[in-house]
Parts: C-alpha cells; structure tokens; sequence
C-alpha cells in the first residue's frame, strides 16, 4: 500500500493541552478556593481587645493582640475590649430631703483580660447593658439618697468618690474595674431654683439695708462732729461779748498758775 497516497484523518490525533485543561480546571479553582480560605483564617487582634474564641458554638479559648489563625467559618472571634471606656447616662436620683435630681453622669472602667472568657460566658458581649448599666444605677440612686440637695450641689467630688467605691465593690467579680464616677452636670428641680433665686434677692436686700444703715451712721456721726464744732464756736461768740476787755487773772496753784476766765455758759 502507498502510505504517501493514503488520506490523513487529523480527527484521530487529539493534544494533549486540549484533553486535560477542562478536567483540571475544577481541581484549580478547588486549590484556589481552599489557598484564600486558608489565607483569609489569618486574624489580627489589636492591643486594646481580647477575642473569646467559640468553635461550634463552645468556648475553645482567648487570644490576646497579635495574629492568630482560625478556621474561617468555623472559629468566631467574639472581642471585648479592655482599654478604657466611657458609659455616660443620665440618672433621676432622689435626695435625703426628698427632692428630686436629674444627674448626667460619666463613667470610666476597663475590662480585666484575665476574666473575659468568664464574661463573655455570663453576659454573651452584652455586659454594658446586662450589668454595667444596673448596677451603675443602683449605687448612683443609693449614693444620692444619702445627701441632700445642697450637699449633692456643695460635695460634687464626694459623692462621686463614693459612687465609685460602690460600683467598684460590685462590678470587681465580673472583671469590670470602675476607675471613676463623676458627675457632669445636675439639674436641679424648679421649686428648689426659685426658692435659691429668693434666697438671693432676700440676702440681697439684706446686705443693700446693712450698707445703708452703715452709711446713716457715717453721716451721724459727721453731722455730730459737725455740731459740736458749731457750739464751740457758738460759745466763743458768747465769751467773747461778755468779755469785758480786762485781762485774764491767774491764780497761784501748787506749782504753777491757773488763768481763770469767765464762765461762758453762766
């Protein structure tokens, strides 16, 4: 047979690029898909939090700042974070004598990293409200009526000194620090601010009478100072018509000589 003469088929010669690409492209996107997935399991947790790590639902441990890695989609970083907060609210408080305060009220505290997991346990990353708030609250109410309204006004800096140690005794088991209390602003009732604003006026009027009463006596005892140079010169007036142009007589004493003039009131 003549081979040059023989029709080529080119259907029964197939590359080799052609026949393998489509079976190896899902395996590619497969290794490609699980490289990011790997990649993206790279956490980066920052100096002012802590993560409470939670696989399938259980607690499996805490990662401090740095980078860490966990199964995305499996591991859950719940963060917490520990540098100091700020809660601000404001608090209708009664007093010893039964006045009513409103109070705004600022409050820093931090998170012990040590206790986070045991938090996050208890409160599920809602301590702020579940029990930071309420006891807050509860020692700021407590505090208040034990003073009254001028002394809530006069010992800003006391009181919120006790307020502090109140919250802090209660808030310590949970790993919350309270590091101070101290009140913004205070709001006081209408009746105690009109009767203050009397109060004011009254001594106002007080001091506005005492000044004129002094200023009376100034004047008093100008006018008698005044008089009495009056008569002394009335009375010299006097003396000198009655005198009756003699000379002054003197009479010996025990050492020494007395001019005896005439009586001018006589």
């Amino acid at each position: 047979m003549d081979i040059n003469n023989e029709p080529i088929n080119f259907n029964n010669y197939k590359g080799s690029k052609g026949s393998s690409l489509p079976k190896l492209f899902p395996l590619f996107v497969a290794i490609a898909l699980l490289v990011l997935w790997l990649i993206l399991g790279f956490r980066m947790v920052s100096p002012t939090e802590v993560a409470v790590v939670q696989r399938f639902g259980k607690i499996v441990g805490v990662k401090s700042s740095g980078i860490h890695y966990g199964f995305r989609g499996i591991d859950t970083y719940n963060r917490i974070q520990i540098n100091q907060q700020n809660v601000q609210d404001q608090y209708n408080t009664a007093t010893r004598d039964m006045q009513t305060v409103n109070q705004i009220i600022q409050t820093q505290y931090t998170i012990d990293s040590s206790m986070a997991e045991s938090l996050y346990l208890k409160f599920l990353n809602k301590h702020v409200d579940s029990i930071i708030r309420p006891i807050l609250s509860q020692s700021i109410k407590e505090t208040a009526s034990k003073y009254t309204i001028e002394e809530l006004i006069s010992k800003r800096a006391e009181l919120g000194e006790v307020m502090t140690k109140s919250a802090k005794d209660r808030l310590d088991a949970y790993g919350i620090r309270i590091i101070s209390i101290q009140i913004v602003n205070l709001e006081l009732p209408e009746e105690y601010r009109n009767a203050v604003e009397q109060k004011k006026v009254a001594e106002q009027r007080v001091q506005k009478a005492a000044a004129e009463l002094e200023e009376a006596k100034i004047k008093a005892e100008a006018n008698k100072v005044t008089s009495a140079s009056y008569d002394a010169n009335i009375k010299y007036k006097e003396f000198l018509a009655k005198w009756d142009g003699k000379l002054p007589l003197y009479q010996g004493g025990d050492g020494g000589l007395d001019m005896l003039l005439p009586n001018v009131g006589q």
